[in-house]
């Protein structure tokens, strides 16, 4: 018993320093599911033969096709059908069956396009393009909450902080920043605009080699000019 709960806490230890660009080990699942999935290996090999094709195998990079990436596959294209198809029925039964016309340029629609656009990148194992929460698959009770989030209420004039972030001192940790700021605006969760104030960051080390950028917002004031309510994510329990 003291053996699982070392090897639990080894495994949590690992999962919280892991650099956020480690591949995912894919052969970890692999090789689970075929060590309790009954199957001829001839069979394996002939398939590998026959459907060897880059169709297969471009979005994960593998060096081989193998039964477990086309079900991979299959199985995220009828995920994204799947979410669409709520939207739909969601957006009909609200909007009637003319809710793409009505909805042209409203929140709705280009939150909810945003979103499929975001369902449709996602590579099996990763928001590559970012995520937005599916508004529609929350419940009733939630689902305006999901789709405007909750207003910040704001205490007094908001400040105008343009102090320009400090470099890092040494190159390896400047291309590290770098790094982390490339992605977040890869991902499109900072996009171009007007820049009334600016919100610094300082790095932390995060394992061996990775680091983690922690915003910073209580430096230019906006801490102290905002308040906003916690936010009712649904858990299993709302379901009982």
């Amino acid at each position: 018993m003291d053996r699982r709960l070392a090897s639990l806490d080894a495994r949590q230890e690992e999962k919280a320093t892991r650099s956020d660009d480690a591949a995912v080990p894919v052969h970890l699942w692999d090789e689970k599911l075929w060590r309790s999935t009954p199957h001829v290996p001839a069979q394996l090999i002939e398939f590998n033969k026959r459907y060897s094709s880059p169709r297969f195998r471009w979005k994960y990079s593998c060096t081989e096709a193998c039964p477990l990436l086309v079900l991979r596959h299959w199985v995220h294209a009828r995920w994204v059908k799947n979410i669409y198809k709520d939207l739909v029925n969601y957006a009909t039964k609200i909007y009637g069956s003319t809710w793409i016309t009505e909805q042209c340029g409203t929140f709705f629609l280009d939150t909810a396009v945003d979103a499929m656009l975001r369902v449709g990148r996602f590579s099996f194992w990763e928001w590559q393009d970012g995520s937005t929460l599916l508004f529609w698959r929350w419940p009733n009770d939630h689902i305006a909450s999901a789709l405007y989030g909750y207003p910040s209420w704001i205490i007094g004039d908001l400040p105008h902080y343009r102090v320009p972030q400090r470099k890092e001192k040494d190159t390896t940790s400047r291309e590290k920043v770098a790094a982390k700021l490339k992605t977040v605006r890869e991902r499109r969760y900072i996009r171009k605009g007007i820049v009334k104030s600016l919100t610094s960051y300082f790095a932390v080390p995060k394992g061996d080699s990775d680091i983690c950028l922690v915003y910073d917002a209580s430096k230019s004031g906006l801490n102290a000019h905002l308040w906003s309510p916690s936010f009712h994510l649904p858990t299993m329990d709302a379901l009982v």
